[in-house]
């Protein structure tokens, strides 16, 4: 297994350990080739988790265990994601019908993740491209500092 695969798995663990903690429940998505159509296999990738909030309301959470770098300057704090990974995202989003986010949480300096729509990041004039990624800057949105403040976003996020 590749060291950014065991971050991934750690940074999921971390996550739905911080939910379990907060009392707000999940449902985990199983990510085996054979549980997700053959024809969705190149054009959307499943997020990790379903968050239940409000009435009635879901929210996919796809989590990435990464720490920003200061790749662009010495005040610029930002995250590298895979284009690809976004773009099917998306298309899961649009396949199913419910509002996706990407939550970046490494569970070593944050103690809520930071939660990004991803049809927003689809919005938004990204950073910089480079090579297969784009670089995000982590500046340009607010933090999540609590229980409530996490469900405000999901609710405020489900429905842009």
């Amino acid at each position: 297994m590749e060291d950014f695969e065991i971050a991934g798995l750690v940074g999921e663990k971390l996550f739905r350990d911080l939910l379990d903690r907060i009392k707000l429940p999940y449902l985990l998505i199983d990510q085996a080739p054979e549980t997700f159509a053959e024809k969705f296999h190149s054009v959307a990738k499943r997020p990790d988790l379903l968050i239940p909030f409000g009435e009635a309301r879901l929210a996919a959470i796809d989590i990435k265990s990464k720490r920003p770098g200061f790749w662009v300057g010495p005040k610029t704090a930002c995250v590298g994601i895979n284009k690809v990974d976004i773009e099917r995202l998306a298309e899961f989003e649009r396949i199913v019908g419910i509002p996706v986010f990407l939550a970046f949480f490494d569970g070593w300096n944050l103690e809520y993740p930071d939660l990004w729509r991803i049809t927003k990041l689809l919005e938004i004039k990204l950073l910089r491209e480079f090579k297969d990624y784009v670089l995000i800057d982590i500046n340009t949105l607010p933090l999540v500092s609590s229980r409530d403040a996490l469900l405000q976003k999901l609710n405020r996020g489900a429905t842009r």
